[in-house]
């Protein structure tokens, strides 16, 4: 009976020691977003965001639709107003609200509460140039936000942490870097061509603008040809001697008014010459038991890529369509590498989570990677989403394979940042890697450090005896990173 009274008495002391938070029910209202399109989808991320943080039993995300039937016929613009009769007309004992704002690199995050019976809100604060450093500071802000409702003290400004990087220094699973070469631009992608047919390889970049070529002399990059080109929106650059005259052609693929074109240039007496074009997205595959391959794939109406992906070849000056390389429909130029795996031809691609799988010709996917790699801020909107909104397909960099007994070994770039939506993905870091098949799955064998910036398109030279990666940093100015290849 003693043990009973006891047993009953410290249940009693638990249940109403439980503090008041638990008794709490939190409404999430849609956010206000103030910023160019692309980030509009943040209206309903962030109440996702700090629904999954909040340490809270009650708590619900409230709908746009369901805001207005509980506020049906009381017309007011004051938010005070709004989120005090939200209140008194619900059984929430507090909302949440806030607002985004992106203005060129300046970003930052107002989130205010009400609780029932108060005559203010509470407010919080971010400001940052960086979305990945916004997201960090998250859950500085809900810890903040869940003892502001508990009544302890709190931080209205939240402080966004710096991490200071460390000094270089390779470690035995990385690529030596040999140097770093300033641009004057900011780049969008880059490939190793021999343009005028001396047998090396020039550096090739392409900005939003331009075409530079460049030789490195005395350990700097010195432009020896350039071309102001018009009316595309850059997409891809690659490159190839596919009309056979001992010159690399520069393939640059972009959009004009949604329709994508592929204008080829050639070099002739110091500047690029357009040699012709095409309506097709272009790129340059390495396929097994063939090489590099001219392959194309055209837009559709109502999608970014439609149909086959074809191998292409040159008559009389024009580039046209040979045969599909029977590929799976469903994938786009921009996400496949032919590959051999297990002594069979298969497929490496990227979805649109940024995996990478391993695919047969069957459509079966065989292995899929743990980590994300890749990741890109380039894309197509075209066609319609489950939303009916404009649908964005992004645009993967390129791969390399290297041939390694019966399963080929990838090169890639394993970028760092933020992956909240296929529509606004933000990397501010990243490193090239080269992922080995174990037998089970591939994992990374050799990788340069992590550079700081947008990894925005890499290349391996002729020999592979070295690794160029373009990359735009922080202030928007560009860089060449070299590394020595340890597998030439």
């Amino acid at each position: 009976m003693k043990l009973r009274t006891l047993l009953l008495s410290i249940f009693t002391l638990i249940l109403f020691s439980v503090p008041c938070l638990a008794q709490e029910k939190i409404g999430i209202v849609p956010f206000k977003v103030f910023g160019p399109y692309e980030v509009q989808y943040l209206k309903e991320a962030f109440p996702e965001m700090l629904y999954s943080r909040l340490p809270l039993y009650q708590k619900e995300i409230i709908r746009k639709e369901q805001l207005k039937d509980i506020l049906k016929g009381y017309e007011t613009k004051d938010e005070l107003t709004q989120a005090k009769r939200f209140l008194e007309l619900t059984d929430y004992t507090a909302v949440i609200l806030g607002s985004f704002t992106k203005l060129d690199d300046a970003i930052s995050l107002d989130v205010k509460i009400l609780k029932k019976g108060a005559t203010s809100f509470k407010p919080f604060y971010i400001s940052t140039d960086k979305e990945s450093k916004l997201l960090s500071a998250l859950e500085d802000l809900t810890s903040n936000i869940n003892a502001y409702l508990q009544g302890k003290e709190v931080q209205e400004k939240i402080a966004v942490k710096e991490v200071e990087k460390p000094a270089y220094e390779p470690s035995k699973k990385e690529f030596p870097r040999e140097q770093i070469l300033p641009l004057s631009f900011k780049p969008a992608g880059m490939v190793l061509a021999d343009i005028n047919g001396d047998g090396k390889e020039e550096i090739i970049v392409a900005s939003k603008t331009d075409i530079k070529a460049f030789e490195i002399v005395d350990n700097k990059l010195i432009e020896i040809a350039s071309f102001n080109y018009k009316g595309l929106d850059f997409l891809s650059l690659d490159y190839g001697d596919f009309n056979k005259n001992g010159r690399d052609e520069i393939y640059l693929v972009g959009l004009n008014n949604e329709e994508v074109f592929t204008h080829v240039y050639e070099l002739q007496n110091k500047s690029f010459i357009k040699i012709t074009e095409i309506g097709w997205y272009i790129r340059v595959l390495d396929i097994p038991n063939k090489g590099r391959t001219l392959t194309g794939q055209r837009s559709s109406i109502n999608e970014a890529f439609s149909g086959d992906v074809y191998t292409l070849t040159y008559k009389a000056g024009n580039i046209l369509p040979e045969k599909p390389l029977g590929l799976i429909r469903d994938l786009n130029i921009y996400q496949i590498q032919p590959i051999r795996f297990r002594s069979k031809d298969m497929i490496a691609f990227f979805d649109e989570s940024d995996y990478l799988k391993i695919m047969d010709e069957k459509g079966k996917i065989i292995t899929r990677l743990k980590d994300r790699y890749d990741g890109s801020i380039l894309g197509v909107f075209k066609g319609l989403d489950d939303n009916r909104e404009k649908k964005f397909t992004p645009l993967h960099t390129r791969m390399f394979r290297i041939e390694d007994k019966d399963t080929d070994k990838i090169f890639t770039i394993k970028k760092e940042g933020t992956r909240l939506f296929v529509k606004s993905k933000g990397f501010d870091a990243g490193k090239v890697v080269l992922l080995k098949f174990d037998g089970a799955s591939y994992k990374e064998e050799l990788s340069t450090e992590e550079i700081s910036g947008y990894l925005c398109d890499f290349a391996l030279d002729k020999k592979h005896e070295k690794i160029y990666v373009s990359v735009v940093s922080e202030v928007d100015e560009g860089k060449i990173y070299i590394f020595k290849n340890l597998l030439k």
